[in-house]
């Protein structure tokens, strides 16, 4: 679904990349469409000639983009669903285009922090995944968790050796899982 108070909205519709989208436009869609504003643009476009304050060429511009941009909208707002912010949406969209491995990253979106450009950490992802459900021993959150773990002691210390007993110990403590949970991975 897609966001639908104020400010998530007019985030949203900034960070769209549709043409004619400056701040005090997307300022008056939101203030004339309130929370039905991505409802309305995905089936009556149109009515953005309803909206005071935009020129009639601009409305064009807007309409005639986001039909040609529907389907980065629609994952945008799959994105958004799962608990992405606008910043990690657009980055996530950038970097995989209109190709956006929607039921890859609902299965395993630990994949997404092997990608660079995508400024997304740890434990905003865990969150995200946590909450739709991925459960806390699997496979691909206990490799992501202990390879942030090394990452995070080698960033803190400066070391490229870690002890084992003090891996095993942050990446327990940063997984929230017991010693049998941890164990049987």
């Amino acid at each position: 679904n897609p966001p639908t108070d104020r400010s998530n909205i007019i985030s949203h519709l900034m960070s769209s990349g549709i043409k004619g989208l400056g701040k005090m436009t997307c300022l008056n869609i939101v203030d004339t469409f309130g929370d039905k504003t991505f409802f309305i643009l995905d089936n009556e476009p149109e009515r953005i000639h309803d909206v005071p304050k935009i020129k009639k060429a601009v409305a064009e511009e807007i309409i005639l983009s986001w039909k040609e941009n529907r389907s980065s909208h629609i994952i945008r707002n799959q994105l958004i669903s799962l608990g992405f912010t606008a910043h990690h949406t657009k980055q996530i969209i950038d970097v995989y285009k209109k190709d956006v491995p929607i039921s890859a990253i609902k299965s395993n979106p630990y994949m997404l922090l092997s990608q660079p450009s995508i400024s997304i950490n740890f434990e905003a992802l865990d969150y995200i995944a946590l909450r739709i459900g991925i459960p806390k021993t699997d496979n691909f959150r206990i490799i992501a968790g202990s390879e942030y773990t090394v990452r995070l002691y080698m960033k803190k210390t400066g070391n490229t050796i870690m002890e084992y007993d003090i891996f095993y110990k942050d990446s327990k403590k940063l997984l929230g899982l017991s010693s049998s949970e941890f164990d049987t991975f």
